[in-house]
């Protein structure tokens, strides 16, 4: 079976929500935050795709053309969300300008895609960059355009990690040329190199002498800011999550599940019962809010009480 990380997240998500995109792929408008992200990605592609980076102002004017005000509806608050959105990833693209040290790196591929071959199965991705350090360490960075930095509990449940460690190691545990590493890998189900021991680094060290470690970064761009994660997962872990999913899959009845994630979710607008759950949901927090006449009394009123 091919599968990938999202789509195995999708699932896990919502198996409705995997049916529509992953089965009977049906397309539907892209959302102003999945817009908004895909188009940073691009920039930061384009302003490094020969291995040398772009001069800013080119890469100001990608991000200017490519800019689709259409995504945003007509309705006031989501045009100042639209203005916001625009300003932040302008902000994004001159910090990390800012940050880019080129003499200390070399950018080995961008949005580099690879594949697994691991039994009956085929894993599938695509890594936003990789680098090669001072160090000789392989560094994977992967772009978030999150509104929040993550807490170090958030990184107990991710497999991202994991299997990009998995690729790398396919990629460069072969003796390849690092800048022509070939993507696609095959790698029998008994023939792995990558350590499998629980990791509290974000640097991974295969058993291969020929291997070079593996360093694994989140670069959060809104913030600016680059994260070696924890990592709570071994290889099994991850292997073990990929047959238990698509196991799931192949017995699911792709029933609709909701969460909190369903108001970011393209297919709402065909899901009655995402749309059910988000309106118990308002509901219940506009009974939460204070009454008019709480919500306008002053500071100093409130104190009184």
């Amino acid at each position: 079976m091919r599968v990938s990380y999202s789509a195995l997240s999708s699932f896990n998500q919502c198996p409705l929500k995997y049916k529509w995109q992953y089965i009977d792929r049906i397309k539907v408008p892209t959302t102003p935050d999945l817009f908004f992200g895909s188009l940073v990605h691009e920039v930061l592609e384009f302003a490094l795709k020969n291995g040398q980076i772009m001069p800013l102002e080119k890469s100001l004017e990608f991000y200017k053309r490519n800019w689709k005000s259409d995504v945003f509806t007509n309705q006031d608050d989501l045009k100042i969300c639209e203005k916001d959105a625009y300003e932040s990833g302008l902000e994004m693209i001159r910090n990390f300008y800012l940050s880019y040290k080129p003499d200390t790196i070399q950018v080995l591929s961008t949005e580099k895609f690879f594949e697994i071959y691991w039994g009956e199965h085929k894993i599938v991705g695509k890594i936003d960059r990789i680098d090669k350090l001072p160090t000789g360490e392989i560094e994977i960075i992967d772009y978030k355009t999150n509104k929040k930095l993550p807490h170090e509990d958030d990184f107990k449940y991710d497999f991202q990690l994991p299997l990009y460690a998995w690729a790398a190691q396919t990629m460069f545990c072969n003796n390849m040329p690092l800048r022509d590493a070939n993507p696609v890998a095959r790698q029998s189900q008994n023939d792995m190199s990558l350590r499998e021991a629980n990791l509290n680094t974000a640097t991974w060290q295969s058993n291969n002498n020929a291997c070079p470690p593996i360093k694994l970064t989140f670069y959060y761009l809104r913030f600016n800011k680059q994260i070696d994660p924890p990592n709570y997962k071994t290889l099994k872990d991850l292997q073990s999550y990929i047959l238990d999913t698509i196991s799931k899959i192949k017995n699911s009845k792709f029933e609709a599940e909701t969460s909190n994630l369903c108001g970011w979710c393209e297919y709402l607008h065909m899901c009655p019962v995402g749309q059910k759950f988000i309106s118990s949901k308002t509901k219940e927090s506009n009974l939460k809010k204070p009454s008019n006449a709480s919500a306008n009394i002053n500071p100093d009123q409130q104190s009184l009480f």
